[in-house]
């Protein structure tokens, strides 16, 4: 393993341990796995997933979870994202928009009169294989 790769492993190593919950609970509520129609993987290797996401007016994708990631949208719309507790909170993106997301589970529900098409870039956790490569 070089020395960049290891002392990246070993800064992210405290946070990747305290996530392993939550990636567990990420991989039951893969929102690809739930709904594959909105999504569609444009790569996928040891470090990120890139997908596109398409969601129409009217549209309900059901609760899913993310990790960390960037979100970068290819067409705005109107969002509504709801928590499991059910807490909500509507959003407008706009078209060229680049937002980080820390990991989330929600559901969404396209509000908005357009099709929301966005490009997301999820953060996979570093392991000792991965930063050999």
């Amino acid at each position: 393993m070089n020395k960049t790769a290891l002392f990246i492993c070993g800064t992210l190593f405290g946070a990747t341990a305290a996530i392993t919950t939550v990636a567990l609970a990420q991989a039951e509520l893969d929102p690809l796995k739930l709904s594959p129609e909105l999504y569609t993987v444009r790569l996928e290797n040891n470090y990120v997933r890139v997908y596109e996401y398409r969601i129409k007016p009217g549209v309900k994708d059901p609760m899913h979870s993310h990790p960390h990631g960037l979100v970068y949208a290819l067409a705005g719309g109107t969002l509504r994202s709801t928590a499991p507790d059910g807490h909500s909170s509507t959003s407008e993106i706009k078209a060229g928009e680049l937002v980080w997301r820390e990991g989330v589970t929600h559901a969404l529900e396209n509000v908005g009169s357009t099709e929301m098409h966005a490009l997301s870039v999820e953060l996979k956790p570093c392991t000792a294989d991965a930063a050999a490569r």
